[in-house]
């Protein structure tokens, strides 16, 4: 009988010379890899990096940066079906910010994964990246139940999204049923019995945003309709110019996120519609443009500044677990829609 001995796994790799042997590349190729020489070709720089990474080999410290550095934190962006460029998506793009500065505070190095998972295998790839690191994974998108799978395995990693039932893995989010309820209420509580939710709600906590919405709406005996689109301006803007066409009556609404709200606007004000005295509008984000937008927009706030520096804590914890998950107070910011 042939027994087939596998060989030990070697762990970190510290060492250019180690680092050579196990991956059949000469020291010289890798050391003009890392630093980015143009006489090594992109393929062949991109299976190094890959490798370096896989094999925990301290970078950083190998090209003299950051020698303080108290390790990597990895960010991921699962993709939603009706989520275009989700990365030039300003809370994202805001959130991403304040992970940066505090993780430069923290001393620790960030790493934007060119990785955008759909799926198991999609998670997988990314966590292998990550095995001398730690990772934010921004959004849940349809991948609840693969990140639960992943957290049997992988313990190294925070998610910012919806907090659900039947978890396995460590989140921080806002509390977003309470969110929707929030707004809801505030605009019957102001005269309006004719509500509309824009935006899709596919994700879990556009979802939860939709069902705090539509509780408040019954609670307090107003009427709520509903119309999806996809969370940018254009798609807003066409979904809310459908549905005054239809000739149903709305006096507030209350959208998914901020960009969609400023599509509403867009096109309420071109139909004559005054802002707030016809419609009333609340977004969802509280991101920068909110304060600028004329009208300014009235939006429920989820504090990224706080959650950026939760989600760094948690990230250099290492090792997490579900219990450790966190919710953030909404706040209501009146503005002038």
């Amino acid at each position: 009988m042939l027994i087939v001995q596998n060989e030990p796994d070697p762990g970190p790799v510290t060492r250019l010379s180690d680092l050579a042997r196990l991956s059949g590349f000469s020291a010289s190729t890798i050391s003009r890899a890392l630093r980015d020489d143009p006489r090594i070709n992109e393929a062949t720089k991109g299976r190094i990096w890959q490798m370096a990474h896989d094999y925990g080999f301290p970078v950083g410290k190998y090209l003299g940066l950051q020698s303080s550095c108290n390790g990597q934190i990895h960010i991921v962006i699962p993709r939603l079906p009706t989520r275009t460029g989700s990365l030039r998506e300003p809370f994202l793009l805001e959130l991403l910010a304040h992970i940066g500065d505090e993780a430069r505070t923290c001393d620790c190095d960030l790493v934007l994964s060119a990785i955008s998972p759909t799926g198991d295998n999609d998670l997988e790839a990314f966590f292998k990246t990550t095995s001398n690191g730690s990772a934010i994974v921004l959004g849940q998108g349809l991948l609840h139940e693969g990140l639960n799978k992943a957290a049997e395995r992988w313990r190294n990693f925070v998610v910012w999204g919806a907090r659900m039932e039947d978890q396995a893995y460590c989140s921080v989010g806002s509390d977003n049923f309470a969110g929707g309820y929030k707004a809801a209420s505030h605009l019957v509580r102001t005269g309006h019995r004719d509500l509309l939710f824009l935006g899709d709600t596919l994700g879990p906590e556009m979802s939860q945003r939709y069902l705090g919405f539509h509780k408040a709406a019954q609670d307090l005996g107003a009427n709520a309709a509903h119309v999806e689109c996809r969370l940018d301006v254009d798609a807003a803007s066409a979904a809310v110019e459908n549905f005054l066409e239809s000739g149903r009556p709305v006096t507030g609404i209350v959208s998914v996120n901020d960009v969609s709200a400023i599509g509403a606007i867009n096109t309420l004000t071109t139909r004559g519609r005054a802002i707030p005295s016809d419609v009333s509008i609340i977004g969802y984000d509280d991101i920068e443009y909110c304060r600028f937008i004329r009208p300014r927009l009235s939006t429920i706030s989820q504090n990224s500044i706080r959650a950026a520096r939760m989600l760094v804590a948690k990230a250099m914890e290492r090792n997490l677990s579900a219990a450790e998950s966190e919710f953030l107070p909404t706040e209501l910011i009146i503005r002038e829609t």
